[in-house]
């Protein structure tokens, strides 16, 4: 879990019994009382910051803090003195995390969702492919809705390409029965919708998560615990109640990969 937070803003009183709770709970914490200085804090670290508009002079700069710490991928709780449509509109818009009215939640109720913010960066940042030399990763696939020849037919309102988050993406596939044309893979969501990509699977298992393994000549598959059932006899598993049996070509690295995620 990330373990790092950062806390803005001017209420001090508030803070310092947050920040003693969050410390026992495990978490480094910084106070920073000025929103302009939080940026410059966060360097390469990967913290949770939360922030509140209490005696800020300008709500714009908690927002304009919430915008860029949401460029760098990292979650902004803000916590708002009063519940009115103008803060929780530009709070959304910054793209904050969450959003707390001060008079209806305790520090215990913030504190567990900076829990749960923490411990779920950590895993998505686990699901990223590191590259070495590469600055920014990849979050997922943007599959075609359907084959390039008839994307091509489209109209300027349909959507050709669609963004699917890796830990939504069950397998990949080069099986035929999903396939009309040569040198096209597909892939599968968890709500069972086909996408298509223009390569092969040996190029595409270089650059995806180490949360996938190939099974056999045709399918990648997800081990993630939301889709892996449990394995049968070591040389097959069920993946989202399909069974599949992992061939002697991909035996060994299959077993890497379930040993870096599995006990």
């Amino acid at each position: 879990m990330s373990n790092q937070v950062i806390l803005v803003g001017n209420d001090k009183q508030h803070y310092q019994n947050m920040r003693q709770k969050l410390m026992n709970s495990g978490f480094y914490v910084a106070y920073i009382h000025k929103a302009s200085y939080a940026l410059a804090a966060v360097k390469d670290n990967h913290p949770v910051v939360v922030v509140t508009a209490k005696h800020l002079q300008d709500k714009l700069d908690v927002f304009y803090l919430s915008k860029q710490m949401t460029q760098k991928h990292i979650p902004v709780i803000f916590i708002a003195e009063t519940d009115d449509r103008q803060t929780f509109d530009l709070a959304m818009h910054a793209g904050v995390q969450a959003y707390f009215v001060k008079e209806r939640h305790n520090e215990l109720d913030i504190i567990r969702h900076i829990q749960l913010l923490a411990q779920n960066q950590t895993f998505e940042k686990s699901l990223l492919p590191h590259t070495s030399g590469q600055k920014t990763h990849q979050i997922g696939l943007a599959g075609l809705t359907t084959y390039l020849q008839k994307i091509k037919q489209m109209g300027y309102n349909d959507i050709s390409r669609k963004v699917i988050r890796y830990d939504k993406i069950i397998w990949i596939s080069n099986d035929k029965k999903h396939l009309k044309h040569d040198n096209y893979i597909w892939f599968e969501d968890v709500n069972g919708k086909i996408y298509y990509l223009k390569e092969s699977l040996s190029s595409i298992y270089q650059r995806i998560p180490k949360h996938f393994a190939r099974v056999n000549d045709s399918y990648i598959v997800s081990l993630l615990p939301d889709y892996l059932e449990g394995r049968i006899n070591g040389n097959n598993i069920v993946v989202n109640g399909q069974r599949f049996n992992i061939t002697r070509t991909y035996k060994t690295e299959f077993e890497r990969r379930f040993a870096q995620l599995y006990a």
